[in-house]
């Protein structure tokens, strides 16, 4: 599961997450800050525990779900299932940051 995540350091995908000013800097920011938006969204809204954990059981599906098509896809189609990791893995990303300000907030509030 990691050939992915090596190819996103070997391109510059992770490097483009501190500097101001590329548009794949605006774009990881926007899909961190919308995964972590709709998790807390869940976390407080949803009854039961599939639909709170749901979109997180979604996104790691599409991180699976592109790393599958990047180890069968060769040459520059390679790409497109990179980014769709790079976008999964941002909401991912977001959405642990929700669950864990959400624990952080509810247990000082206790």
């Amino acid at each position: 599961m990691d050939i992915a995540i090596r190819e996103l350091w070997r391109i510059g995908f992770f490097e483009v997450i501190i500097r101001p000013g590329h548009p794949l800097f605006y774009i990881f920011w926007a899909a961190m800050a919308i995964g972590a938006a709709i998790q807390w969204i869940l976390l407080k809204k949803a009854k039961s525990v599939w639909t709170k954990w749901a979109f997180t059981a979604v996104a790691l599906f599409g991180l699976l779900l592109c790393e599958a098509g990047y180890q069968t896809i060769t040459g520059w189609d390679q790409l497109v299932p990179l980014l769709g990791y790079w976008l999964c893995l941002s909401l991912l990303l977001g959405a642990s940051l929700s669950c864990l300000l959400r624990c952080c907030l509810k247990r000082r509030s206790q």
